[in-house]
């Protein structure tokens, strides 16, 4: 028999590599758990605690993990697909090559979450706390790209160098994101906070930056069919985004005209 509860069960501190959880509900107490290449799921462990639990290349498939305790967890090369984890915080975690798609992370708290290299697909990252996270080189996109949703997001003072994004991300804050070689072609950023970003050498096609806070946003970037982007550089201080959009715009315009 295989019990379906495990409400209340203590797991604290145990060593327990290729941990398997299947078709079971109730929250665990497991601090510090060392279950590395754990295989969960069909599950639902809601407000489970596993702050600092090790959780290298586990696979979660269909859990529920909403407001579950995941703060400095290891989750390095963890598959992570279906997954509900809406109000869990993830602050300071680890998780470098992580693979989380089609799953909810709504209100999740990613303060500080180390990312190097994440792969998030089709994911609902909505009013998620995302502030200082490091995710260098990581893959962020949807397919179409607002399936990708992290609209109210905040990402201040998060690392997006050479990072891929195509998301929705209206009203969300990147104030002092630091974006150098960032692609975010396709992205919405309706109403975003942009105040301190550095885009150096960052490519932006056919993103909407209506109503976007911009006041820094030095050249040399890539910017095409870019709708609000020339009007809202031209609250910028410095004229000189602007006239580099101008005269780049009217660089590409004269490339299509002579192209075959």
């Amino acid at each position: 028999m295989r019990p379906t509860s495990i409400d209340g069960l203590l797991l604290e501190g145990a060593h327990l590599p290729y941990l398997r959880l299947s078709k079971v509900s109730g929250r665990i107490l497991a601090r510090t758990l060392s279950a590395p290449f754990a295989d969960l799921h069909l599950s639902n462990l809601a407000s489970a605690e596993l702050e600092q639990a090790d959780l290298t290349e586990a696979r979660l498939l269909s859990v529920g993990l909403s407001d579950a305790n995941l703060r400095g967890a290891v989750l390095n090369g963890a598959s992570i697909h279906s997954c509900q984890l809406d109000g869990a915080d993830l602050s300071q975690a680890s998780g470098e090559s992580i693979s989380i798609t089609e799953s909810t992370m709504r209100a999740a708290k990613l303060t500080g979450f180390r990312g190097r290299c994440a792969f998030v697909r089709d994911c609902d990252l909505e009013h998620a706390d995302l502030s200082q996270a490091y995710l260098y080189r990581s893959m962020i996109t949807g397919d179409p790209p607002p399936s990708m949703a992290l609209n109210h997001a905040n990402l201040e003072g998060a690392n997006l160098v050479q990072a891929y994004v195509a998301a929705g991300m209206t009203d969300s804050n990147l104030e002092a994101t630091r974006a150098a070689y960032v692609r975010m072609n396709q992205s919405s950023l309706r109403n975003a906070n942009l105040s301190g970003i550095s885009p150096f050498q960052a490519s932006f096609v056919k993103v909407d930056f209506s109503g976007a806070k911009i006041t820094t946003f030095e050249p040399p970037f890539f910017a095409d069919r870019c709708q609000g982007l020339q009007v809202a550089l031209q609250g910028d201080q410095p004229g000189e985004p602007s006239n580099y959009l101008a005269e780049f715009s009217s660089l590409i315009r004269r490339g299509r005209e002579g192209s075959t």
